[in-house]
């Protein structure tokens, strides 16, 4: 079975030997030439090097191969279930025999494919963020769980603004003027379609007893979106690319932190101040 995906501008073509649906990901089909090829096979055995990982995650273990690309092996306890190999355009999934059900969509699929490193080769960052789209370009609410970003995008969708199209994930780009991207993930919000914008500015709602809206430095600038993206401190090519997008974002985009209360005034601030 064939599906071809077109997400943050990074195209992706997956071949599998196993049956599976484009669930979430039926918005973002595509037709052109791939970036990206994803390959997916099943496997009795899956093998597993002798050498130490580069990393440990909960989930996986990495290692490093020499070109610059990876191997990735996921774990159910202490069982190896999947194997990905990486590179820049191309990822090999093996899957244990027994273990296909973990294969059956393309959000599964791309979730074994070092999706998130894949995008940085490519130009792409994604951002833990709720974005909404308005005439003026797309306002990225930013920060750690609980700091109000997707309250504070829903107050300015009801104003009138905009429309949200992603309460928890987008994706940055800056080959030319920045853009921002939606993407078929969404968090705990369940809000997600396809579009993309000029990013207009990127805001970090910290809750207040009033609105205040302060521009940050770059290099502050930097600090604050850095810590909201997936880094690959283990993979300087992903790291860099990953930098390299921010860098640009913070030269040509306002920053701010924005110091908010839960009112609909809230959006009457913002649009007054970013959207006028």
């Amino acid at each position: 079975m064939t599906g071809s995906y077109l997400l943050a501008g990074v195209s992706f073509r997956v071949d599998s030997q196993l049956p599976f649906a484009d669930g979430r990901f039926a918005g973002y089909t595509y037709s052109g030439r791939p970036d990206v090829t994803v390959s997916l096979s099943v496997s009795d055995v899956i093998g597993v090097p002798q050498c130490a990982p580069t990393k440990l995650l909960p989930d996986k273990s990495v290692y490093m191969l020499h070109g610059g690309g990876c191997r990735l092996l996921f774990h159910e306890g202490e069982r190896v279930y999947a194997s990905s190999v990486c590179t820049s355009g191309a990822v090999s999934v093996t899957c244990l025999r027994g273990k296909e059900n973990y294969f059956s969509s393309a959000k599964a699929i791309f979730a074994h494919i070092g999706f998130e490193r894949t995008l940085a080769l490519h130009g792409a960052v994604l951002l833990h963020a709720s974005l909404v789209l308005t005439e003026r370009g797309g306002i990225l609410f930013s920060g750690p769980s609980g700091t109000g970003k997707t309250t504070q995008a829903m107050l300015l969708e009801r104003s009138g603004a905009g429309r949200m199209i992603n309460g928890d994930r987008a994706a940055l780009r800056a080959d030319g003027a920045p853009t921002a991207h939606g993407l078929p993930y969404s968090g705990s919000s369940d809000r997600f379609e396809r579009g993309d914008a000029p990013v207009r500015a990127v805001v970090f709602p910290v809750k207040g007893a009033e609105n205040k809206l302060d521009r940050v430095s770059p290099s502050e600038a930097f600090r604050m979106i850095y810590s909201e993206c997936t880094a690959f401190p283990w993979d300087a090519s992903a790291a860099a690319s990953a930098a390299d997008v921010i860098s640009a974002v913070c030269k040509e985009v306002p920053v701010y932190r924005y110091t908010a209360t839960k009112e609909p005034g809230s959006a009457d601030y913002l649009r007054a101040e970013l959207l006028c």
